[in-house]
C-alpha cells in the first residue's frame, strides 16, 4: 500500500496493484460475467484531472486469484491533491473493484489525513455508489465522482464541522472506544482495556471532540501495535489493519459509530 502527497503513475499503480490491469474475468466465472477492467476506470479519471493516491490489492493464498483479487483505488483531484480541505484532511473517491465475482464497482467518499497518514472512509448512509458491469463504466465513475466532489464533499465538510464542535465526555468517549473495539474484534471479552484506544499519537489529536476522538481511536485501531496478555498470559500486539475488506468494513462500521454519535447529540 502507499499513499502520498504526488499522485501515482499507471506503472507505480500496476506495482502496487496488478489486478486493476487484468484483461479478462477469472476461470470460473460463468458467461454471463461481465468483465471489465478497471484500468480504462483509472485512465479515464486520469484524463478528468484525477489522480491515484492509494493503490492497494487484497492478498489471496490462492495463487490463480492473486490477479483478479478485489482492490482499491482512491483518486483526488489533481488541484488542490495534496492541500487538507475537510477538518485537516483531503477528501478522495474510493474506488472497489474486483474480477473474481466477490466484487461489484462501488465508489465510497473518503478523507485522507496526513498527519497521521491514514485514510478515513464514510459508511453506506452517506454515500455508497454502486457501478454496474455494463455500458461505459469508466464514464460512469467519472461523472459519479465529480458528483460526489460537487454534492457530497460539501456536506461531508458540514458532517466534520458538526463532529468537531459536539464534545464528549470522559464517558461518552470510553463508550465510543468500546463501541470500536466491539467492531474491531466482533462481542465478548476485548483483548485489551478500550482506554488503549483513546490514546493521543500526537498534539494534533488532542482534544474532546467526536471528530477528535473518532481520530485517535480509528489510528490506534487500525495501526495496530496495542500490547496486551491472553488468556494465558501470553504477551501479544494487536496487529494493524491492511486487508481491503477489513479495511473497508472497520472504517465504515466506525463512522456510522461515530455518526450516531452525532445523531444523539443532536
Amino acid at each position: 500500500m502507499r499513499s502520498n502527497l504526488t499522485p501515482m503513475g499507471l506503472e507505480e499503480v500496476r506495482g502496487h496493484c496488478p489486478a486493476a490491469f487484468q484483461t479478462e474475468a477469472h476461470p470460473d466465472r460463468t458467461d454471463k460475467y461481465v468483465h471489465i477492467s478497471t484500468e480504462p476506470v483509472i485512465q479515464a479519471m486520469q484524463a478528468a484531472g484525477y489522480g491515484v493516491s492509494r493503490a492497494q490489492q487484497t492478498r489471496t493464498r490462492a495463487a490463480d486469484k492473486a490477479g483478479f483479487a478485489r482492490h482499491l483505488l482512491s483518486f483526488r483531484p489533481l488541484e488542490g491533491f495534496s492541500k487538507p480541505s475537510v477538518g485537516g484532511a483531503v477528501p478522495e473517491v474510493v474506488l472497489l473493484n474486483s474480477h473474481d465475482g466477490n466484487c461489484a464497482y462501488r465508489l465510497n467518499v473518503g478523507l485522507y489525513r496526513f498527519v497521521c497518514e491514514n485514510g478515513l472512509m464514510m459508511g453506506d448512509t452517506f454515500e455508497s455508489i454502486s457501478i454496474r458491469h455494463r455500458g461505459s463504466p469508466a464514464l460512469t465513475v467519472v461523472e459519479e465522482s465529480e458528483k460526489i466532489f460537487k454534492e457530497y464533499v460539501p456536506r461531508l465538510k458540514e458532517w466534520v464541522a458538526e463532529a468537531d464542535g459536539c464534545i464528549l465526555t470522559p464517558r461518552d468517549q470510553l463508550h465510543f472506544a468500546q463501541d470500536a473495539m466491539e467492531v474491531r474484534f466482533g462481542k465478548g471479552d476485548a483483548p485489551f482495556d478500550p482506554k488503549e484506544l483513546l490514546h493521543v499519537r500526537r498534539e494534533a489529536d488532542k482534544g474532546d471532540s467526536l471528530w477528535s476522538v473518532y481520530n485517535r481511536v480509528q489510528e490506534n485501531a487500525m495501526r495496530g501495535g496495542i500490547e496486551f496478555q491472553n488468556a494465558n498470559g501470553r504477551k501479544c500486539v494487536t496487529k494493524p489493519i491492511n486487508r481491503v475488506t477489513k479495511d473497508v468494513i472497520y472504517n465504515q462500521k466506525l463512522w456510522t459509530a461515530a455518526n450516531d454519535y452525532l445523531r444523539v447529540a443532536a
